[in-house]
Protein backbone atom coordinates (compact mmCIF):
# COMPACT_ATOMS: atom_id res chain seq x y z
CA UNK A 1 0.00 0.00 0.00
CA UNK A 2 1.31 3.84 -0.93
CA UNK A 3 0.89 6.99 -0.12
CA UNK A 4 1.00 10.22 -1.38
CA UNK A 5 2.95 12.77 1.45
CA UNK A 6 2.12 16.52 1.40
CA UNK A 7 5.09 18.18 -0.14
CA UNK A 8 8.21 19.10 2.75
CA UNK A 9 7.08 16.02 4.80
CA UNK A 10 10.05 14.78 6.67
CA UNK A 11 10.84 11.65 8.46
CA UNK A 12 12.82 10.71 11.26
CA UNK A 13 13.57 7.13 12.66
CA UNK A 14 13.78 7.03 16.64
CA UNK A 15 17.18 5.40 16.77
CA UNK A 16 18.28 8.73 14.58
CA UNK A 17 18.05 12.71 14.66
CA UNK A 18 18.28 12.98 11.03
CA UNK A 19 15.05 13.97 9.59
CA UNK A 20 15.01 12.67 5.90
CA UNK A 21 12.57 14.23 2.98
CA UNK A 22 9.86 11.82 1.92
CA UNK A 23 7.02 12.38 -0.72
CA UNK A 24 5.91 8.68 -1.08
CA UNK A 25 5.10 5.88 2.02
CA UNK A 26 5.01 2.62 1.16
CA UNK A 27 3.74 -0.07 3.78
CA UNK A 28 4.87 -3.73 3.32
CA UNK A 29 4.29 -6.50 5.86
CA UNK A 30 4.23 -9.93 5.82
CA UNK A 31 0.99 -11.78 6.78
CA UNK A 32 1.17 -15.23 8.54
CA UNK A 33 -2.20 -16.43 6.92
CA UNK A 34 -4.60 -14.85 4.18
CA UNK A 35 -7.59 -15.16 2.15
CA UNK A 36 -8.46 -13.77 -1.06
CA UNK A 37 -11.18 -10.95 -1.55
CA UNK A 38 -12.96 -10.05 -5.19
CA UNK A 39 -10.41 -7.25 -6.02
CA UNK A 40 -11.42 -3.86 -5.89
CA UNK A 41 -10.04 -0.49 -7.80
CA UNK A 42 -11.30 1.90 -5.47
CA UNK A 43 -11.47 2.29 -1.69
CA UNK A 44 -14.89 2.61 -1.15
CA UNK A 45 -14.12 4.29 2.32
CA UNK A 46 -12.59 6.95 0.94
CA UNK A 47 -14.74 7.53 -2.08
CA UNK A 48 -18.12 7.00 -0.58
CA UNK A 49 -19.15 10.60 -0.97
CA UNK A 50 -17.48 11.13 -3.87
CA UNK A 51 -19.87 13.76 -5.68
CA UNK A 52 -21.46 15.06 -2.79
CA UNK A 53 -23.37 18.41 -3.27
CA UNK A 54 -24.87 20.91 -0.78
CA UNK A 55 -28.62 22.52 -1.45
CA UNK A 56 -28.01 26.26 -0.10
CA UNK A 57 -31.42 27.91 -0.09
CA UNK A 58 -32.01 31.49 0.70
CA UNK A 59 -34.97 31.84 2.48
CA UNK A 60 -35.75 35.19 1.35
CA UNK A 61 -35.86 34.64 -2.16
CA UNK A 62 -36.39 30.53 -2.09
CA UNK A 63 -33.46 30.89 -4.40
CA UNK A 64 -31.48 27.28 -4.34
CA UNK A 65 -27.58 27.45 -5.04
CA UNK A 66 -26.06 23.91 -5.45
CA UNK A 67 -22.52 23.67 -4.38
CA UNK A 68 -20.14 20.71 -5.07
CA UNK A 69 -18.74 19.76 -1.71
CA UNK A 70 -15.33 18.96 -2.82
CA UNK A 71 -14.59 22.71 -3.98
CA UNK A 72 -15.23 23.96 -0.31
CA UNK A 73 -12.28 26.10 0.79
CA UNK A 74 -11.61 24.15 4.06
CA UNK A 75 -9.14 24.78 6.87
CA UNK A 76 -8.53 28.19 5.14
CA UNK A 77 -7.44 30.16 8.71
CA UNK A 78 -5.92 26.82 10.47
CA UNK A 79 -2.67 27.25 12.40
CA UNK A 80 -2.00 23.82 13.78
CA UNK A 81 -1.38 23.71 17.77
CA UNK A 82 -0.05 21.57 19.82
CA UNK A 83 -2.28 19.45 21.77
CA UNK A 84 -5.90 19.74 19.28
CA UNK A 85 -7.24 17.31 16.76
CA UNK A 86 -7.87 18.10 12.81
CA UNK A 87 -9.05 16.18 10.12
CA UNK A 88 -8.84 16.34 6.69
CA UNK A 89 -12.72 15.98 5.68
CA UNK A 90 -12.02 14.84 1.82
CA UNK A 91 -10.17 12.09 2.76
CA UNK A 92 -11.76 10.93 6.25
CA UNK A 93 -8.20 11.26 7.78
CA UNK A 94 -8.38 12.29 11.89
CA UNK A 95 -5.00 13.65 12.82
CA UNK A 96 -3.16 14.64 16.62
CA UNK A 97 -0.88 17.49 16.78
CA UNK A 98 1.41 16.37 18.97
CA UNK A 99 3.63 19.95 18.97
CA UNK A 100 4.96 22.46 16.81
CA UNK A 101 8.28 24.49 16.13
CA UNK A 102 8.06 27.92 14.19
CA UNK A 103 8.81 25.28 10.93
CA UNK A 104 7.23 22.13 11.59
CA UNK A 105 4.07 20.49 13.63
CA UNK A 106 4.29 17.07 14.53
CA UNK A 107 1.32 15.00 14.05
CA UNK A 108 -0.19 11.96 14.23
CA UNK A 109 -2.59 10.29 11.67
CA UNK A 110 -4.93 9.03 14.09
CA UNK A 111 -7.53 7.41 12.25
CA UNK A 112 -7.94 6.43 8.29
CA UNK A 113 -8.94 3.30 6.87
CA UNK A 114 -7.37 2.25 3.66
CA UNK A 115 -9.74 -0.66 2.06
CA UNK A 116 -11.63 -1.14 5.96
CA UNK A 117 -8.49 -1.22 7.28
CA UNK A 118 -7.01 1.18 10.16
CA UNK A 119 -3.79 2.92 9.12
CA UNK A 120 -1.99 5.15 11.57
CA UNK A 121 1.34 6.96 11.97
CA UNK A 122 3.41 9.89 13.10
CA UNK A 123 5.36 12.43 11.19
CA UNK A 124 6.03 15.73 10.50
CA UNK A 125 5.19 18.61 8.16
CA UNK A 126 6.54 22.08 7.42
CA UNK A 127 4.45 25.09 9.09
CA UNK A 128 2.77 27.34 7.29
CA UNK A 129 2.24 25.53 3.96
CA UNK A 130 0.06 22.72 5.40
CA UNK A 131 -2.34 24.84 7.97
CA UNK A 132 -4.71 24.95 4.63
CA UNK A 133 -5.06 21.31 4.32
CA UNK A 134 -6.53 20.49 8.14
CA UNK A 135 -9.40 21.90 9.78
CA UNK A 136 -9.64 21.74 13.60
CA UNK A 137 -12.23 19.19 15.00
CA UNK A 138 -14.12 21.24 17.93
CA UNK A 139 -17.20 18.98 18.61
CA UNK A 140 -16.19 17.31 22.35
CA UNK A 141 -17.83 13.95 21.57
CA UNK A 142 -15.25 13.16 18.98
CA UNK A 143 -12.46 14.47 20.47
CA UNK A 144 -12.95 12.09 23.34
CA UNK A 145 -13.55 9.57 20.91
CA UNK A 146 -10.46 10.29 19.02
CA UNK A 147 -8.60 10.81 22.28
CA UNK A 148 -9.38 6.94 23.41
CA UNK A 149 -7.82 6.35 19.52
CA UNK A 150 -4.87 8.73 20.13
CA UNK A 151 -3.58 6.92 23.46
CA UNK A 152 -4.35 3.45 22.19
CA UNK A 153 -2.36 3.92 19.22
CA UNK A 154 1.02 5.64 21.40
CA UNK A 155 0.37 3.01 24.43
CA UNK A 156 0.60 0.17 21.51
CA UNK A 157 3.03 2.26 19.72
CA UNK A 158 5.45 1.79 22.78
CA UNK A 159 5.03 -1.88 23.26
Amino acid sequence: MGLVLLPGTKVQFPFSEKQIPVSHLVITYWMASIRLIKPSLMDLSIYKDLGLKYDYKNVLTEEHTIIDGSNLPLGVDTKLEAGKFYSQARLKFFFYCERTTDTQAFMCLVESYQHGQIVQASFSVPLPEVNPYYIEVTNADEIQRLRRMYERYKSDSQQ
